[in-house]
């Protein structure tokens, strides 16, 4: 996906949700909130450009979260009924 893809992408329109995915993998992945530069370095490309667009996506969909110091987290989802 190119940078201008992903940017409308997660602007609101329907896309391919697995760079969100795997970025929300790779937050889960951290044992700490980490600040944004150190989630991108975990990419072959680390482009603020590329990345942001999907970080806002998971903030605004509360997938995750920002702290006050600008650390990201994943936010933990409860556990779905099983019926």
């Amino acid at each position: 996906m190119n940078r201008t893809a992903a940017a409308e992408c997660f602007a609101g329109w329907r896309c391919d949700r697995r760079p969100a995915n795997r970025m929300l993998e790779k937050l889960k992945d951290c044992e700490e909130p980490v600040r944004r530069r150190e989630l991108y370095r975990k990419y072959d490309d680390e482009s603020k450009a590329l990345h942001d667009p999907v970080l806002e996506f998971l903030l605004r969909t509360g997938q995750a979260r920002s702290l006050e110091d600008g650390r990201v987290e994943p936010v933990q989802q409860p556990p779905r009924a099983s019926t």
